[in-house]
């Protein structure tokens, strides 16, 4: 789906560490915009990040302390989904040797990103 929307880098980078702190580099620019309106640039950010579940999925939640410089969010200044531009959530999916992460593109409507751990 993203390389069909001019997105050629997929080479994104999410580190949760355990003091729960986060690092996202290279990040589709369209994971936090209410209609998935790609930019084809890109988001790195930092913050933290907590675990919650909601009935039987577990999400991450993201608290974005920094943007980074260079990403579209501080060059254009995105609308963010209901003005939340700082926060952001991934739900938990098992995969058949490991954990992923699920990122909803518009809030599920265009579909899910799927990240493994490698």
């Amino acid at each position: 789906m993203l390389t069909s929307w001019g997105y050629a880098d997929l080479s994104v980078k999410i580190v949760l560490r355990k003091d729960k702190s986060f690092e996202i580099t290279r990040m589709p620019d369209c994971w936090l915009t209410e209609h998935a309106e790609p930019k084809r640039g890109y988001d790195s950010c930092r913050g933290t990040w907590s675990l919650y579940k909601n009935n039987s999925v577990y999400s991450i939640s993201l608290s974005i302390d920094t943007w980074l410089e260079g990403s579209t969010f501080t060059k254009e200044r995105k609308a963010p989904i209901g003005g939340f531009g700082n926060n952001g959530a991934f739900s938990l999916t098992k995969e058949k040797k490991d954990y992923g992460l699920a990122l909803p593109i518009a809030a599920g409507d265009n579909g899910f990103v799927y990240f493994v751990r490698q």
